[in-house]
């Protein structure tokens, strides 16, 4: 942000620097004058413009006594403001060198400083647990019990969870509900509110990497399994996973899914074994990973 700012003022102090100081010829001129007018000797317009050494006084004791002491003078004065002018000069170019040193090094400290933020975020993402959603259980049954009531018939469901990360999911809590749908494509998702239960009778205390778990099983059984086996119905089907990483434990982490069932048939083993068919697709806004 500064770089532009110091680059000009280095090339206005360089053009400074070959101007020279302000009038200076001026300056040297209009003195020499002066010294003349007071000594009753004619102007020059030259300091070095003088007559020769027979028809004037010389300057004893300088480094010109070939000169006029007005003329040695003058050379002084003029040697002097250069001077002035040029220390001035190399005072701001100093100043302006130690603000870029200063500034650059605290740009560098500073890049160096997100370097290692960087970098340790990035060895904790690569090292933390992650839940990922894998796939969904669907199974048709046979006299069951469904919210503490025996039934003819019905489907069990649950999705299953697989940690990919490099660490232990610990205190993980597994959560699963559902919802009967229409068969309208358009219809929007619902909204599940219960958060994950700690209650849930499947609630593995941690996943190691690379091991599965599922979500509580859901049932359901008529009339629901009716309407859904005969195409009437979809099925929304929800999972959470709320889990936390080692050395960070209070930080949760939260996976969930949702899913869109279908029933699709049966399909016909060539052992004559029939096996239910289904369709999923994820839908709805709660199928984040964080």
């Amino acid at each position: 942000m500064w770089r532009g700012p110091a680059i000009f003022v280095l090339m206005l102090v360089a053009f400074a620097l070959v101007a020279g100081p302000p009038e200076e010829g001026w300056y040297a001129q209009g003195e020499q004058q002066r010294h003349n007018q007071s000594a009753n000797l004619p102007a020059f317009d030259n300091p070095t413009d003088v007559p020769p050494a027979a028809n004037r006084a010389g300057c004893p004791g300088t480094e010109r006594p070939d000169l006029p002491c007005e003329a040695v003078s003058a050379r002084a004065n003029e040697a002097q403001a250069k001077s002035g002018w040029a220390n001035v000069a190399t005072g701001i170019i100093t100043a302006v060198v130690a603000f870029a040193a200063a500034f650059f090094a605290a740009q560098a400290a500073k890049a160096a400083r997100d370097n290692l933020v960087h970098d340790k975020r990035t060895a904790r993402a690569q090292l933390r647990p992650w839940i990922s959603y894998t796939h969904f259980n669907m199974n048709r049954f046979q006299q069951g019990i469904v919210n503490d009531k025996p039934v003819p018939h019905g489907f069990v469901a649950s999705i299953s969870f697989i940690n990919t990360g490099l660490s232990p999911a610990l205190n993980l809590r597994l959560f699963g509900d559902y919802r009967v749908g229409s068969m309208d494509e358009n219809e929007e998702a619902p909204r599940f509110e219960r958060q994950a239960d700690d209650n849930d009778p499947i609630r593995p205390g941690s996943m190691g990497p690379q091991r599965s778990a599922h979500s509580a099983e859901c049932a359901f059984g008529p009339p629901e399994a009716d309407n859904f086996e005969s195409h009437r119905a979809s099925i929304w089907l929800y999972a959470r996973a709320d889990y936390e990483e080692p050395g960070h434990e209070g930080e949760s982490y939260v996976t969930e899914v949702t899913l869109r069932i279908f029933y699709g048939g049966e399909q016909v083993a060539p052992n004559g074994e029939r096996s239910p068919r289904y369709s999923a697709v994820v839908s709805g806004p709660q199928n984040t990973m964080s």
